[in-house]
């Protein structure tokens, strides 16, 4: 039976006929073979015009000098008519004699680059030969100035030459030579420092063609050819198979191996191997792969395979005794499933112990997370094996009742599910951990489902509270007679970052415990703005809705835009030099949309009730006005200027609406900056300590802080500070900062935002404060910022970077991690900036001064990680950046 993989000719499916290679000569000390299924040298080279082959595409996308058909040195014959033939013509043509000879080049091209990766390939087995690669690999870099395609059959040479190494050669080229960085370092030391950068580009386009390689033969061969087997209908024919399995299984067990190292030769997550092969695979390929039967059987074997043996011919043989498929896709799905709970015994006992470990220390925390723990393991087991048997349910029971005993209050819940008391001493991550383990509920994890759900509706009322009051100003700025766009594009960012929070902080709580959907983040935001709605309604603000209803041209038209912002960004987020910081760029865009969409939908809603209450004229020409806008984009307002400008001040993007072009303005390695000074000298800027007494409940309570959070928090009130995370002895603790109006009640909150780090921190919350301060963290941010020089994130249209200085206010929202060590989000806000310095595109320093009515200001957001104790601290993901210039002059 012959098996045709996938994008093959059927010419090359010889080699599945069994032929023996024969011998195709040496290079480099390593004997080349053509294989069955090879493509003999020659043909297709124009005689009539030396340029026939421009046009052909090269791999990487860019023009090529060569026919992908063509291939020189056809055979010796053939190669003197060419030769005389081209005298001929060169003669009565004596432009074309000043012309290269491709032909010969392209020999020439052939040759080097055989010997080159065959003194590779040598170098692979023997060490000590790396002269003679590294002179191979020097000639070729200079001919080739770094870039193998640019030569006439260059990278057809190089696959050519791939293509004829033996499967052991191969794996062994990647392996020692070309698939480890120290390698390749070797090699590159040897190389002229003259020609380092052309040798490391040539290597470089070597590597890649070899990965291309090592995949088709270690992976999609055996894969496709597996996939045939497997689904055998017949059971007489698994004897005569049975070997070429078991071959082609060790095949891609390699292969999948290997590409699960990462450069330091450490393993991948085993789950990563397979979805790294199926992503690095042409996507027809993938699809037509990925749809049979045969994969989900497959994707168990792999599972299996990391870290265990092959099944053996007996294993198998004794396997089909009991087996009632007939087939070898069936025999090899139960050896999995067998398998999968010969590998869940050992995580078990790893569960019990760690749960042994937690009721000892009576830590609730690590007691639930070694519940989540659980559900993971038994969701895997049962995956991979297709269920779960009676022994393995009684041992996860007894484990899901030894956590239960933990988590419960002896007092008011001895026995039966863990009620709202018990529920209401967890922390929020272990109160998500419970919600979220599905798997164990029917398995004896019981719990009030509805005290759960309502304890995590009261545990995000603050964050609720926030984003409705947020979109009453977006509706409040919307009715105002002139709409001032930058005010309305900051207080969207605004309503935005709060909704995610929201958000963020629901999906903690184990909120959405099958999967985040796009209808649950709709949900949330109708339910904002219903609210918003109903409370303008409330407290008489109805005239708010009407005139935003009047302004709905605009409305439509933040939405219509926004959703092209949206669509258009998402091509130059998911480059490089952008994707980590523009991550959350993403995100609030996103936000941003769906707001502006749900307002919509919500106004539009509210019309038949309205003329229900209101039929007078006014009332139905403005109905009739907003139904006129559904359906056509010639009515909507034509955005300004101004809204671009605020656009890329508030969330970083360059939108370009003639050519629907989007930019981001601040790559990742410009954020990047930020986090040395972040960094450095900790502790260094937390001068001594102050005692300060606060009132807590009305009842006074000494702290202990840094003197620098005493000045800029107590003194001058520009510290605000949200706390959440567990206590040691589990419990919850919650602090969301309240905005308070007046000194007193700012005082009152301070005292309970101190009092909820101390039951965190305790001891430490003296460093900790060390931290929360305008020296240290205003500080850290504009050193930062003159790091950046003239990419700093704060700038005007023509280029000029402005550098903020001068008083800041600071929020932290501070979260304690599994770990008890500290994730420290810190929001530096430089308000009413009247003067700063200010750096043009060419480097020159200018002073400027903006205008005082328009009331302008920049912000930096980053979070921290912080140890314990304060004394360690690194900066997580990268900061985003905000701002509001309105110039009145510049001076030199």
């Amino acid at each position: 039976m012959i098996i045709r993989p996938l994008g093959q000719a059927s010419v090359q499916n010889l080699q599945r006929h069994g032929l023996k290679p024969i011998s195709a000569g040496m290079a480099g000390g390593l004997r080349f073979s053509a294989e069955p299924g090879v493509e003999p040298r020659g043909g297709n080279v124009s005689v009539t015009r030396p340029d026939s082959d421009a046009g052909a595409t090269r791999p990487d996308g860019n023009a090529s000098a060569t026919r992908p058909d063509s291939d020189a040195g056809a055979w010796p014959c053939m190669g003197s008519l060419l030769n005389g033939l081209k005298f001929f013509v060169s003669r009565i043509f004596p432009e074309l004699r000043s012309r290269p000879d491709a032909v010969t080049q392209a020999h020439s091209t052939s040759l080097l680059v055989r010997a080159l990766v065959g003194s590779l390939a040598a170098l692979a087995e023997a060490p000590q030969g790396s002269r003679k690669a590294v002179k191979e690999l020097a000639r070729l870099s200079e001919l080739s100035q770094g870039d193998l395609i640019s030569l006439p059959e260059g990278w057809k040479s190089l696959s050519s030459s791939l293509d004829e190494l033996q499967r052991a050669s191969l794996l062994a080229l990647r392996t020692k030579v070309l698939g480890r960085e120290a390698a390749l370092a070797a090699v590159l030391k040897q190389v002229s420092p003259d020609i380092s950068d052309q040798a490391a580009g040539v290597l470089k386009q070597i590597r890649k063609a070899l990965d291309e390689r090592f995949v088709n033969v270690f992976i999609q061969e055996p894969l496709e050819e597996l996939c045939t087997l497997i689904s055998l209908s017949s059971i007489e024919q698994l004897e005569d198979n049975q070997v070429k399995i078991a071959e082609l299984l060790n095949i891609l067990y390699t292969g999948l191996y290997e590409l699960g190292l990462n450069e330091e030769g450490k393993r991948m997550p085993r789950e990563d191997v397979l979805s790294a092969y199926f992503r690095a695979l042409p996507e027809s390929t993938a699809q037509s792969m990925l749809s049979g039967l045969w994969y989900a059987k497959l994707l168990k074997i792999h599972m299996m395979m990391f870290g265990r043996p092959l099944p053996s011919s007996s294993e198998i043989g004794e396997l089909l005794a009991y087996n009632n498929s007939s087939s070898m896709a069936g025999c090899l799905g139960m050896w999995a499933e067998k398998e999968a709970f010969v590998q869940a015994q050992p995580a078990l006992r790893q569960v019990g112990k760690k749960l042994m470990q937690a009721e000892a220390a009576q830590d609730r925390r690590a007691g639930s997370k070694v519940l989540s723990d659980l559900d993971l393991l038994v969701n895997k087991t049962e995956e991979i094996a297709g269920g779960l048997t009676n022994e393995f349910i009684e041992d996860v029971r007894s484990l899901i009742k030894t956590g239960l005993n933990l988590l419960r209050d002896a007092k008011t819940n001895p026995a039966g599910p863990l009620n709202e008391h018990s529920l209401q001493r967890l922390d929020d991550a272990s109160l998500g951990h419970l919600r979220q383990a599905l798997r164990l509920h029917p398995l004896g994890l019981e719990l009030d489902l509805a005290a759960a759900d309502e304890i995590a509706r009261q545990r995000v009322e603050g964050h609720g509270r926030r984003a409705v009051q947020g979109m009453m100003d977006v509706l409040r700025t919307l009715a105002g007679e002139k709409v001032h766009m930058p005010a309305l594009l900051r207080q969207l960012r605004d309503l935005s970052g709060l909704e995610l929070q929201r958000l963020l902080h629901l999906v903690e709580l184990g909120q959405f415990a099958s999967g985040l959907k796009e209808s649950d983040c709709l949900a949330l935001a109708r339910e904002t703005c219903a609210q918003a709605v109903d409370q303008l309604s409330r407290t008489r603000q109805t005239v708010v809705v009407r005139n935003v209803m009047r302004h709905m041209s605009l409305l439509k038209s933040l939405e219509v835009a926004f959703g092209k912002i949206v669509s258009s960004t998402k091509p130059a987020l998911a480059q490089k030099a952008y994707k980590d910081g523009g991550m959350e760029i993403g995100l609030q865009l996103d936000a941003t949309y769906r707001l502006l969409s749900v307002m919509v939908e919500t106004l539009y809603g509210l019309l038949p009730e309205m003329i229900e209450r209101d039929d007078s004229e006014a009332t139905i020409e403005l109905c009739e006005q907003m139904l006129a806008l559904l359906g056509t984009l010639s009515d909507f307002e034509v955005l300004s200027g101004s809204f671009y400008s605020a656009l890329q001040g508030q969330y970083g993007v360059a939108y370009d609406p003639a050519a629907d072009r989007a930019a981001v303005v601040v790559t990742d390695a410009a954020r990047a900056t930020l986090a040395p000074e972040l960094e450095r000298g900790v502790l260094a800027s937390a001068g001594s300590n102050r005692k300060i007494v606060l009132p807590i409940n009305g009842q006074p309570r000494e702290f202990v802080v840094s003197r620098w959070f005493h000045e800029d928090g107590i003194e001058h009130g520009a510290i605000s500070l949200s706390v959440r995370g567990g206590a040691a002895d589990g419990r919850a603790v919650r602090f969301m900062w309240p905005d308070p109006a007046s000194p007193d009640a700012r005082l009152q909150a301070m005292g309970a935002a101190l009092q909820a780090l101390d039951r965190l921190a305790g001891v430490h919350i003296e460093s900790l404060t060390g931290l929360m301060n305008y020296k240290y963290m205003a500080g850290a941010v504009i050193k930062g910022l003159w790091g950046m020089g003239v990419h700093a994130p704060f700038t005007l249209a023509d280029g000029l970077a402005i550098h903020p200085d001068g008083k800041a206010e600071l929020d932290f929202d501070v979260k304690q991690n599994a770990d008890d060590s500290l994730d420290m989000e810190a929001t530096v806000t430089f308000s009413s900036i009247r003067k700063a310095r200010g750096v043009r595109p060419d480097g020159t320093l200018v002073f400027v001064t903006l205008n005082p009515d328009a009331a302008s200001w920049a912000q930096a957001r980053f979070t921290v990680n912080v140890s314990p104790d304060g004394g360690q601290i690194k900066v997580v993901g990268l900061p985003q950046f905000r701002h509001h210039f309105e110039l009145e002059s510049i001076h030199e």
